[in-house]
């Protein structure tokens, strides 16, 4: 199957690099025609661009779910040591977060089963920047990122990856292997625990039918996490918070009276 794959899209099936997730002895031989080019290896796990299979789902989704604690740590420490490198830490911390490690955090999370105690380690990090962006201590509250920044919760965008790659595989042609994998879900007459997982996200959210869209998730995604942020405010008793219209630039960036910066935007405390 793989082979006659990789034929209709003009491909070769690289034998040296390819191998079979199995425990069984059998011999997987590579054929073109009649003869023998190769015979693929049987191997319990495997790694392809980053994402670790291996032949248990439990045990492939727990190297994901470090795999994503340790990225997130690794890029916490590089994004807050760039960021004083940079004309402007605030915007340069926050862009490398957002379109840096993020995506390589929830890189090949879309099937992942992640855990409470994983989300709430990634959002610790998350956190990190968020504070030494806004110039806070440690010990202030974890919502001033989403508060002040307006910063999404990791739960949040983990979620949304994985809702909105539900709707994709929902609209596949069946000829599709992820089609094919998603129907085995449905009516192998087995407990799917991919199915457990996206059940509780779904009633963790409050999505009571679908998804049917990218825009539905990402109106029940908002809502609910809008509300968990305001229940978490009053829980902490805070002040009334509103996010500021223009971050507070370093000071060798112009903010003299003739600018445009200062004069539109009373929030940071100029006269």
């Amino acid at each position: 199957m793989v082979q006659r794959h990789c034929g209709d899209l003009k491909m070769q099936l690289s034998v040296s690099k390819s191998k079979v997730l199995s425990n069984s002895q059998d011999v997987w031989e590579l054929y073109e025609g009649d003869e023998i080019v190769g015979c693929l290896e049987t191997v319990q796990q495997f790694k392809y661009l980053g994402v670790e299979t291996m032949l248990s789902p439990s045990k492939g989704a727990l190297a994901m779910r470090r795999r994503a604690v340790s990225v997130a740590n690794k890029y916490r420490a590089a994004v807050l040591r760039l960021a004083s490198d940079g004309p402007d830490k605030v915007d340069l911390a926050m862009c490398l977060w957002l379109n840096v490690a993020m995506p390589s955090v929830r890189f090949g999370s879309e099937s992942t089963i992640f855990t409470s105690t994983c989300l709430d380690d990634i959002g610790r990090h998350q956190s990190s920047v968020a504070k030494f962006t806004l110039g806070l201590p440690k010990c202030a509250p974890n919502v001033s990122g989403a508060a002040l920044l307006g910063v999404k919760d990791v739960r949040e965008q983990i979620y949304s990856t994985q809702l909105k790659f539900l709707v994709r595989l929902r609209s596949q042609d069946a000829s599709r292997w992820s089609k094919d994998a998603y129907i085995d879900h449905i009516r192998g007459g087995w407990a799917s625990p991919y199915f457990a997982y996206i059940a509780r996200v779904k009633e963790e959210v409050g999505m009571f039918r679908g998804p049917v869209s990218h825009k539905h998730v990402d109106i029940v995604l908002r809502n609910h996490f809008t509300r968990e942020m305001d229940k978490e405010i009053r829980r902490l008793d805070l002040p009334a918070l509103q996010p500021l219209a223009k971050r507070r630039r370093m000071d060798h960036v112009e903010e003299s009276e003739a600018s445009k910066v200062r004069a539109l935007n009373p929030c940071l405390g100029f006269p």
